[in-house]
C-alpha cells in the first residue's frame, strides 16, 4: 500500500510540473461550431478534437524516478457544408526524469519528441519531427502551497517556442489555484465529495507538416494551428478514480495559417467562437493526513 501511495503522489508532483493535470489517463472529445474565418466572412469552419494521453511510472528510486506515457491527438476540420479538409494528426512521447533534491524540493527534466503532420498513410518524415521539453525546478513549501519556475521548449501556440515557465498551486479547504504558466490557470471550488466547479483557460496546438501539399497553385510547407479556451468548468467523481468532466466558454485566437514556399502566407484563422468539451480520466485522489 506504501508503494502505491508514493507512485501517486510521484505522478502528482511531476505531472503538475510538466503543465499538465494530475491524471494517469485521459479521453478528451471537443467540439467547436460554425464559426467565420477571420478574412472571408462567406466561409464557416468547424472543429473537432479528440485526445487520448497517459502517464506511469517505469523506474522508482529513492533519489530519482522516471515516468513515460504518450499523447494522441486529432484534429479534423470541416467546412459548414460538411466538407473535410486534411485531418491533423500528433503522436507525442512523454518521458520526464524526477531528481529529488533537498527539502521538498525537485528537479524534473522533460522530453516530448513528436510526429505531427497530416493524417495520410505513408505521410511520416523527418520534417514531421518535433521535439519538445524542459527543465523545471519545483519547492513544495507545504502541504498547502508550491512553485516551480523553468524553461521549456513547446509547439502549443502553433509553432516552435523556447519559453519561460511559472507555477503555483494553492490548496485551501474547499477551493484550489492551479497555474502553470503558459500552458493553462484554473479555479476549482469543492461543492461535495464527488461534485467540483470552477474556471478554467488553457492553451494548445501544434506546427504541422502537409507534407508538400499544394494550396491555389503554391506549394504548402507547414500548417500553424492553435487556440486558446476560457470558461466554466464542471467535474463529477463516477466512482473511485474516473471522473468525468465538461468544458465550455469561448475558443479564442483561433490561428490557422498555411506558410507556403515562395509565397506569402495565407492566414484562415477563424473568429471566436463558442465550444464544448467532454472529458473522462483516471484521476487519483491522495489524501493527505
Amino acid at each position: 500500500m506504501n508503494k502505491i501511495f508514493g507512485t501517486i503522489l510521484l505522478l502528482a508532483i511531476v505531472v503538475n510540473c510538466l503543465g499538465q493535470e494530475f491524471e494517469l489517463l485521459e479521453v478528451e472529445y471537443a467540439r467547436y461550431p460554425n464559426a467565420a474565418l477571420n478574412n472571408i466572412d462567406s466561409i464557416e469552419a468547424i472543429i473537432s478534437e479528440y485526445q487520448v494521453s497517459f502517464l506511469l511510472p517505469v523506474r522508482q528510486k529513492e533519489k530519482w524516478s522516471f515516468l513515460a506515457g504518450a499523447t494522441y491527438r486529432l484534429v479534423v476540420p470541416e467546412s459548414a457544408d460538411r466538407q473535410s479538409s486534411d485531418d491533423l494528426f500528433f503522436l507525442g512521447l512523454r518521458l520526464a526524469g524526477v531528481l529529488n533534491l533537498s527539502g521538498n524540493k525537485q528537479l524534473i527534466v522533460s522530453a516530448f519528441p513528436a510526429i505531427s503532420t497530416t493524417d495520410e498513410p505513408g505521410s511520416f518524415s523527418g520534417n514531421n519531427f518535433l521535439m519538445q521539453g524542459g527543465f523545471i525546478f519545483k519547492n513544495q513549501m507545504s502541504e498547502q502551497f508550491s512553485y516551480s519556475l523553468g524553461v521549456i521548449s513547446t509547439s502549443r501556440f502553433g509553432r516552435p517556442l523556447i519559453l519561460p515557465s511559472l507555477g503555483m498551486t494553492r490548496v485551501g479547504d474547499k477551493m484550489k489555484l492551479d497555474i502553470n504558466l503558459p500552458f493553462f490557470v484554473k479555479t476549482r471550488w469543492n461543492y461535495t465529495n464527488r461534485f467540483s466547479y470552477g474556471l478554467k483557460f488553457d492553451v494548445n496546438g501544434s506546427q504541422y507538416n502537409l507534407n508538400n501539399e499544394t494550396f491555389n497553385g503554391s506549394e504548402v510547407d507547414l500548417l500553424r494551428f492553435s487556440r486558446v479556451r476560457l470558461g466554466p468548468e464542471f467535474q463529477y467523481r463516477i466512482i473511485g478514480p474516473l471522473v468525468l468532466e465538461l468544458f465550455a466558454g469561448i475558443a479564442a485566437r483561433r490561428t490557422y495559417d498555411f506558410e507556403l514556399i515562395g509565397s506569402d502566407d495565407i492566414d484562415l484563422s477563424l473568429e471566436n467562437g463558442p465550444f464544448i468539451s467532454f472529458r473522462v480520466c483516471i484521476k487519483p485522489r491522495v489524501n493527505k493526513k
